[in-house]
């Protein structure tokens, strides 16, 4: 889980403070992806990145959402940071014998 909703819930009372621990962490990664094949074409890619790229949370219809997200401002993609995680998947066949073709 991700550290601000470890806080949150128990803040928020969802967890009782001091009946669970970390144990353990992993570096920072990108929670929040938007993904879509690669056979989807770039005109039809580009207009989203663009609209999501230009959100400003100084508008107040798009700071609602991007609060859902638990982001401030959205950024390019990029797919670096995530070796632990693919690992992790791998390790404990998570995605089934899918989990397998990751990163091969």
């Amino acid at each position: 889980m991700l550290d601000a909703n470890y806080n949150v819930f128990i803040n928020e009372g969802t967890l009782d403070p001091g009946t669970t621990r970390v144990l353990a962490s992993t570096p920072p990664y990108d929670h929040c992806n938007f993904t879509a094949p690669a056979t989807v074409p770039e005109d039809r890619v580009r207009p989203f990145v663009e609209a999501l790229l230009a959100m400003s949370s100084q508008d107040p219809e798009a700071r609602t959402f991007m609060e859902l997200e638990g982001v401030q401002r959205w950024l390019p993609a990029r797919v670096s940071g995530y070796a632990q995680l693919e690992e992790a998947v791998r390790r404990f066949q998570f995605y089934g014998q899918a989990a397998a073709a990751v990163r091969e």
